[in-house]
C-alpha cells in the first residue's frame, strides 16, 4: 500500500501522488483490464491482480490463484481489509 504521505516530499511537491502512481499503472496496460466496483474509488483486476484507488492510498495485490472467482474474492477481500487498517 502507497499513501501520499509514504511519498517524499520532493516527489509531491512534482506531483507524485498515490493517485498518480495509480493511474500510472493503470495506463500501464494496453487492454484487458477488468473494472471492479466495490472496491475503493476506482479498482480493476487483471488476471491474478488487482489494483485499488481509495482516497489518497493506493494498493496493489496479486495472487498465485489466477483470475479465478476465489482468487478475485481472496484479492478483494483482502484490499479492503487493508483500507480498513488506514
Amino acid at each position: 500500500m502507497t499513501t501520499d504521505a509514504d511519498i517524499d516530499e520532493g516527489l509531491r511537491e512534482n506531483g507524485q501522488t498515490a493517485e498518480a502512481l495509480f493511474t500510472a499503472t493503470k495506463n500501464g496496460y494496453a487492454s484487458g483490464l477488468v473494472p471492479v466496483a466495490g472496491v475503493g474509488d476506482e479498482a480493476y483486476r487483471f488476471h491474478g491482480s488487482l489494483f485499488v484507488r481509495k482516497g489518497d492510498a493506493f494498493v496493489s495485490a496479486t495472487t498465485g490463484l489466477g483470475d479465478s472467482a476465489d482468487a478475485i474474492t481472496a484479492l478483494e477481500t483482502l484490499t479492503k481489509t487493508a483500507f480498513a487498517r488506514l
